[in-house]
């Protein structure tokens, strides 16, 4: 349940029908905007000085341990490992609490003398039981210190009796390694970080690509009972994205000082009007006393104003929450609260597409008429309209 909404907050809610069960949406098949380093420097995870907090859970006939050693600078972890012939896996673990930001990157350096086998970076979150990972298949393990990213889009879930969101809480973390080639090696690890990133727009798009009809961005044409939907992006070079969350839009109307919006709340299905004071100065759009404490709730335009006015036209991302508001020029505006993100890699052939994510493909069936996009589902038929730049 979502209970932050910041700006249009209270009747927003009500327009978008958010209710407990949205937690139990099943993750959808999101935009390839790189998202940019935040101002707040990176936070020190483990400097692997020591390696006493890190314990060892290989499969069965399967050996591993670890090791302090010499590192990229000062101190690594160097495990040891060997199949002994054996499929499986081998994990070392270390507890932490983090609360993670909004948008973030864990980096950490890494060599290896190894055969081919498949490389995991995992989340686990306080029951012990939801797991979100990052999973290379067949990694060619570098002889070299490598330092390898891993941002939050690239983490998804993986399994657990979580619907599936996003992990905002992380009590331990993970690195595994499962059977590609097998074998006995040693791989070594150092400066584990995490740094935060600002949020990702709802509101970028994928152009469209003639030669494929596929490419672009696409939105559920029709929200849920919950008011959640899903975007789907299809990048020409192959990767995909796709972000789960609630969606709303309304009309309004903007003068001096007050916003007026009409809604249609989906538990009432009455029209309702509401008017807010809010102050805008170029770049940054205050609604005084609004938040759920009191305190101002303050937004920052996503792209700096060109018109020399202060106007409300444009996308808005609230400072400390993933909240995004687009006010068009026509009085129509769209909100936008991403709850779930996950990426991976894409082909299509034949009315057939398969999204490759973390190693895991799915595949559905897709038809495609004037910009809607059809795809069958378990005996149902969803539904995502073609987004433009123009839309």
């Amino acid at each position: 349940m979502i209970s932050n909404l910041r700006l249009l907050a209270a009747p927003l809610l009500l327009m978008t029908g958010v209710i407990a069960d949205a937690s139990q949406r099943a993750p959808a098949l999101q935009s390839t905007r790189p998202a940019t380093a935040s101002t707040d420097s990176s936070r020190v995870v483990d400097s692997f000085e020591s390696v006493s907090q890190w314990t060892t859970n290989p499969a069965q006939g399967v050996e591993v341990t670890v090791h302090p050693d010499s590192g990229l600078h000062g101190r690594a972890m160097r495990v040891d490992f060997d199949f002994h012939g054996h499929p499986g896996y081998w994990i070392v673990r270390r507890n932490v609490s983090i609360d993670l930001p909004f948008n973030y990157e864990f980096q950490f350096a890494l060599r290896a003398t190894s055969p081919t086998n498949n490389l995991e970076f995992k989340l686990i979150d306080e029951t012990n039981a939801n797991v979100w990972w990052s999973r290379n298949l067949n990694f060619d393990f570098p002889a070299q210190w490598q330092t390898l990213a891993r941002r939050k889009r690239q983490i998804c879930f993986a399994w657990g009796p979580s619907p599936g969101f996003d992990i905002h809480h992380v009590a331990a973390i993970e690195f595994a390694v499962s059977t590609g080639s097998g074998g006995k090696g040693s791989l070594w690890i150092d400066e584990l970080s995490l740094t935060p990133l600002r949020e990702e727009s709802p509101f970028d798009v994928v152009d469209p690509a003639p030669s494929n009809p596929i490419v672009g961005s696409w939105e559920s044409a029709a929200l849920s009972p919950d008011g959640s939907g899903a975007s789907l992006d299809f990048a020409a070079d192959g990767t995909f994205a796709s972000t789960f969350g609630i969606m709303g839009s309304f009309d309004y109307t903007f003068a001096k000082d007050r916003l007026t919006y009409k809604i249609m709340p989906i538990n009432t299905g009455k029209p309702e009007e509401h008017t807010i004071p809010i102050r805008i100065h170029r770049d940054t759009l205050v609604q005084a006393g609004m938040s759920v404490i009191g305190k101002d709730v303050t937004m920052k335009r996503l792209r700096p104003a060109t018109a020399s006015d202060d106007v409300i036209v444009g996308e808005w991302e609230a400072i400390d929450a993933p909240e995004f508001v687009a006010f068009g020029e026509n009085g129509k505006a769209r909100l936008r609260l991403p709850m779930r993100s996950c990426s991976g890699t894409w082909t299509a052939a034949n009315g057939h597409v398969a999204v490759n994510l973390n190693g895991e493909i799915t595949g559905r069936d897709y038809s495609i008429e004037n910009d809607v996009m059809t795809v069958p589902d378990s005996g149902r038929q969803f539904k995502y309209n073609r987004r433009t730049r123009t839309r």
